[in-house]
């Protein structure tokens, strides 16, 4: 995993400001992260060239807006993982002229929206789970494998852009200025 700690190429910043910001009746919002990454195997999130938990901060400061009012709105990234896996390989001379998948990568990112009243009450609540695999093959190289992991987050980005506009708009409708 260290040899692939430093990106041998430039990538784009993943942004969501593309969309329209979801105002919220809120004197404020934090964006918050509760996830840590372990920074050891099986946890590769840390090496990634745009990691998952800091598209899904950027998620919070693109898409979330404050038009007044005494609720806090308290948006919190709890999970922002990604694990890899060796699969297994044919063996033997058969493997000579095969070119198979090596690793899995799972990557796991959970979100929360939470509407709060001054004194710490929660009047409304979403959570978002987004779950992506992908698989790389043994040959690739360290820009591809970089650059399948890029596009592993900016997946996982548009799937939590969907689901949290999904989860806002059926069950937090009444705190959004329309």
């Amino acid at each position: 995993c260290a040899g692939r700690a430093s990106p041998s190429r430039q990538f784009a910043e993943i942004t969501f400001r593309q969309y329209a910001p979801l105002r919220f009746r809120v004197g404020r919002i934090d964006v918050v992260t509760d996830y840590a990454a372990p920074k050891t195997t099986p946890n590769v999130d840390h090496l990634f060239p745009v990691t998952p938990s800091s598209m899904a901060e950027r998620w919070g400061f693109d898409r979330l807006s404050a038009s007044g009012g005494d609720l806090v709105a308290r948006y919190v990234v709890s999970e922002a993982s990604v694990i890899e896996t060796s699969l297994p390989r044919t063996q033997g001379l058969r493997a000579t002229f095969k070119i198979e998948q090596s690793e899995r990568y799972d990557g796991r990112l959970i979100v929360r929206l939470d509407l709060l009243t001054p004194r710490g009450s929660v009047e409304g609540t979403v959570t978002a789970q987004v779950d992506r695999v992908e698989t790389i093959g043994e040959n690739a190289s360290i820009s591809e494998r970089e650059t399948l992991w890029f596009s592993m987050v900016e997946a996982m980005g548009r799937d939590l852009n969907t689901q949290m506009e999904r989860l806002i708009r059926t069950h937090l409708l009444r705190f959004l200025v329309t």
